[in-house]
């Protein structure tokens, strides 16, 4: 047979040599090219071998219609189709269901043609060597879907239309496979299901493509899987734009818009975890997201804006998303709704111009909203109420007319440190038994009272108002009237190391406190005043342990050491596991040793309550005695314990109690607080944490927190990063060579974060450690053999 390209026609013309298309095929060498005339050619055509069939006129008078199976079969070598109409095979008249193109082996290109379906599938793509690639088509089926994809290859859909008007199938429904769409349409004026279904063994890849005009079901619907969409449109329906079960996804660039009040543009639930990416969403009359049933997500870079009847982000049912980087604005009720035990992080985000409370938090909800902007709203700007908790720190709340900026109530329990609020009616309202913690926040032109407060007792921390005076704005409880920050730099910088302790507000207020009025004491006995009171440089700091009761009594003592109440700043520590040794003499000139080496500075006792009484006889109480009496060089005192034992044991010898006076309750460290104390550990440790993390790294420390455990959270802390380096080496162990860069190899993601194991262990079970490296061992051997 020869090698070179021959040309032949077919025509259905009456005096045509070749009136049949498949024996035309049959006839031709490889590699020709059959040009096809107008007619309906009904047959059945089988391509095994590169062929090109190209529609000579019009496409729509040149129409390909099979008779017992599909009109076009697709099962080996190379084709080019271009230019014609393929329909429905009909048997007797009858459409039995059949597709009408089937591509089962080989490269299809088929182009600027028209497709046609009425019972089957306009296009079918079957098994892993299918790779066509199709563009500039049309393609419709009246009764099932345009595309049945369950090909695994390289397919590619470029510029094409795709239509169903069927009951109950999509327009497009993904079995298997990762097909690429370049800038198509789907459209659903005429369906009644949905535009894109995509399963757990498909995904998809979508750029530039136009989806619209679904009215019953959602244009897209994702389940068990993760497609990526680039810079596509999805607009103007009745139902959901987008809805994800059990499924990931990449959105990026995307624009969302026009959808009516029955349901969200977006629905996340079942445990999905889409992104989003600087992708639009506006004009929803039914809001933009709902996350619900244990979703997350992440979305960045974001515009969501013109919800009418619903907000911009409603969060349900455990779902926990991280909003980053994104401006929420300009609708008619809430921006942000976490509910419902609704979890979820907005971190320098943007939120404006709601006739509702822009973001709120109700009925056991929590929700962290970190370093944003918040303003212009008819009611509150954040509202917590029903039992919530959360954490805003380092936000702008502003121009809130009608109502508190922020308000608390029915048992909240929110966090706010270091926010602005400015230019509102109130600044916070505090009501019907609200709690929560108000730490270094600053309030400027607020028209009625900065605090209403009633029937409530929330904390309240280093919080400034600043008044307006002789046309500026003077704070009147700030840094530039303090009289010791000014006059001594170094217990300004001390303070400011106090600050940066994790948690313990309560401790950092108290002994700002403290410090200030032992300084003011000092100064009326430097100037010769006559002074009563004593000055009491001893204290107690109680609470449980590893709360960072000894590095806040080594700034204490060279606080006092700046304001010259002591000599020097070293601090001494004695605890009982130090004197161990059974001799009497001996254990007594140990004590004596260590309390001398103190003197001038600090000695720090811990646990000195669990001391066996002959200890403190014959070396303890007598050196304490001479201390607290000034019978030798002036030190400072810390007892440090558990708040009942501590003070249980000080009540056995009130000579002694009656110099402590100054007593610091350290508390329980947070899951915020833990949160804080892993990136320490991240950072000593030369990691990096990506900034996606945060919602899941919350919701570890979470965990860790509520576990029944005799650990300190900062043990658990530390044994948890353990084993999050473990999973990360694991992780970057499957890296090539060229990707294991320093970034790469130091940077925790948020999926070294959790796992899974046969026992579920986690952090605070017995023989925690070592049943998780046991589990590790176990796959890493399974990969091995693999």
């Amino acid at each position: 047979m020869s090698s070179e390209k021959t040309s032949f026609q077919v025509s259905r013309k009456l005096f045509s040599k070749n009136k049949s298309i498949q024996r035309a095929i049959e006839a031709a060498p490889v590699g020709s090219t059959i040009e096809i005339g107008p007619g309906i050619y009904k047959e059945d055509i089988v391509i095994d071998k590169y062929i090109e069939l190209i529609g000579v006129g019009d496409k729509e008078k040149i129409v390909i219609q099979g008779i017992k199976s599909s009109s076009l079969t697709m099962k080996n070598g190379y084709a080019v189709i271009r230019n014609m109409t393929i329909k429905q095979p009909k048997e007797n008249g009858l459409d039995r269901g059949m597709d009408t193109v089937y591509i089962e082996n080989g490269t299809l290109l088929l182009e600027s043609c028209r497709i046609e379906a009425g019972k089957g599938p306009g296009i079918t793509i079957d098994g892993a060597t299918a790779e066509p690639i199709i563009r500039h088509c049309e393609i419709k089926s009246y009764k099932n879907s345009a595309i049945l994809n369950k090909g695994t290859g390289n397919i590619i859909f470029d510029h094409c239309h795709f239509s169903s008007a069927a009951k109950s199938s999509p327009v497009i429904h993904i079995l298997e496979g990762n097909p690429v769409f370049k800038r198509c349409s789907v459209v659903g004026a005429d369906s009644k299901s949905c535009g894109l279904y995509i399963e757990s063994k498909g995904k998809g890849k979508f750029e530039e493509c136009n989806i619209y005009g679904f009215d019953h079901e959602a244009a897209i619907y994702i389940k068990g899987t993760s497609p990526t969409f680039n810079r596509c449109k999805i607009h103007d329906g009745k139902h959901c734009a987008i809805v994800i079960r059990k499924g990931k996804g990449v959105f990026k660039g995307c624009s969302i818009f026009s959808f009516e009040k029955d349901a969200p543009a977006i629905r996340i639930s079942n445990g999905s975890s889409p992104f989003f990416q600087d992708c639009t969403v506006r004009n929803c009359k039914g809001g933009g997201f709902i996350f619900e049933e244990d979703s997350g997500g992440l979305l960045d870079k974001c515009n969501l804006f013109g919800f009418i009847n619903q907000p911009a982000i409603r969060i349900f049912e455990g779902a926990n998303p991280s909003v980053l980087h994104t401006k929420i604005h300009d609708g008619n009720v809430e921006g942000v709704v976490s509910t419902s035990d609704g979890k979820g992080m907005l971190r320098d985000c943007e939120l404006y111009s709601f006739n509702s409370h822009v973001v709120a938090v109700t009925n056991g909800a929590q929700l962290d909203v970190l370093n944003c902007k918040i303003y212009k709203g008819n009611a509150h700007g954040i509202y917590f109420s029903q039992k919530t908790k959360g954490m805003v720190q380092d936000t702008q709340l502003s121009e809130f007319p009608n109502a508190a900026a922020i308000h608390v109530s029915k048992a909240a329990e929110p966090s706010i440190y270091s926010c602005q609020v400015f230019d509102s009616l109130k600044g916070v309202q505090v009501n019907e038994h609200g709690r929560g913690k108000f730490e270094r926040c600053v309030f400027w032109d607020i028209e009625k009272e900065v605090w209403d407060i009633s029937e409530s007792d929330p904390d309240i921390y280093l919080c400034k108002e600043m008044n307006k005076e002789k046309g500026r704005y003077e704070l009147s409880d700030s840094a530039t009237g303090d009289a010791l920050l000014l006059s001594n730099p170094k217990v300004s910088e001390l303070f400011e190391q106090v600050e940066k302790q994790v948690g313990q507000w309560k401790v950092k207020a108290k002994m700002k406190e403290v410090v200030h009025y032992l300084d003011y004491l000092q100064d009326r006995k430097r100037l010769g005043i006559k002074t009563v009171e004593e000055l009491h440089i001893h204290a107690l700091f109680l609470g449980p342990s590893d709360s960072g009761k000894e590095k806040m009594a080594d700034l204490y003592g060279q606080m006092i050491h700046a304001i010259e109440l002591v000599d020097s700043s070293h601090l001494v520590k004695i605890t009982p596991s130090d004197l161990t040794n059974s001799d009497p003499f001996v254990m007594e000139q140990m004590i004596k040793q260590r309390i001398e080496e103190a003197y001038g500075g600090v000695l720090f006792l811990d646990q000195i309550h669990l001391l066996a009484p002959e200890q403190l006889a014959h070396a303890l109480l007598p050196s304490l005695y001479q201390i607290v009496n000034h019978l030798v060089p002036e030190t400072a005192v810390i007892i440090a314990g558990p708040v009942e034992a501590v003070q249980e044991w000080l009540e056995k010898f009130q000579d002694l109690k009656q110099h402590f006076v100054n007593e610091f309750i350290f508390e329980e460290y947070t899951p915020e607080d833990m949160v804080s104390l892993f990136l320490e550990v991240v950072k000593e440790n030369e990691y990096q944490i990506h900034e996606t993390c945060m919602s899941v790294l919350l919701k570890e420390m979470h965990h860790l927190w509520n576990i029944d455990d005799e650990k300190s959270c900062v043990e658990r802390v530390k044994e948890y990063f353990k084993i999050v380096q473990m999973v990360q080496s694991r992780r970057c162990l499957k890296l090539p060579k060229e990707q294991r860069t320093k970034e790469a190899l130091t940077m925790i993601m948020p999926e070294d974060l959790t796992w899974k194991t046969e026992k579920e262990v986690q952090p605070g079970d017995q023989d925690w450690v070592k049943e998780l490296e046991k589990v590790y061992s176990k796959t890493k051997k399974e990969d091995t053999n693999e």
